[in-house]
C-alpha cells in the first residue's frame, strides 16, 4: 500500500513545476548554496559552519488547473403550455 501511494505521489509530482529549492543546514540552519535537493547524501560537503553533513531540504512546486464551464439556455416565444401549429 505504502509502495502505491509513493509511486503516485511520484508521478504527480513529475507533472509540476519546480519553482525554487534551498538547502540548509539541518544542525546550524546555515544556507548551503554549493547543494541541490537532488545532490545524494554521500556527495554532500560537511557544512562550512558546523562541519555536519544533515541537510534540510526546501522545495516550492507548482502546478495550473484549468477550469471550463459551459452556459446554455432555451428560449420560447408565446404563452406558457401553448402549442404553435
Amino acid at each position: 500500500m505504502e509502495l502505491e501511494a509513493t509511486s503516485k505521489m511520484l508521478s504527480i509530482l513529475d507533472h509540476m513545476t519546480e519553482q525554487a529549492s534551498k538547502v540548509t543546514c539541518s544542525a546550524c540552519g546555515a544556507a548551503v548554496p554549493s547543494e541541490t535537493p537532488s545532490t545524494p547524501p554521500e556527495a554532500r560537503k560537511p557544512c562550512p559552519n558546523c562541519g555536519s553533513v544533515a541537510r534540510v531540504l526546501g522545495v516550492r512546486l507548482t502546478d495550473g488547473v484549468d477550469v471550463h464551464d459551459t452556459v446554455a439556455t432555451k428560449a420560447r416565444h408565446g404563452e406558457p403550455e401553448q402549442v404553435k401549429l
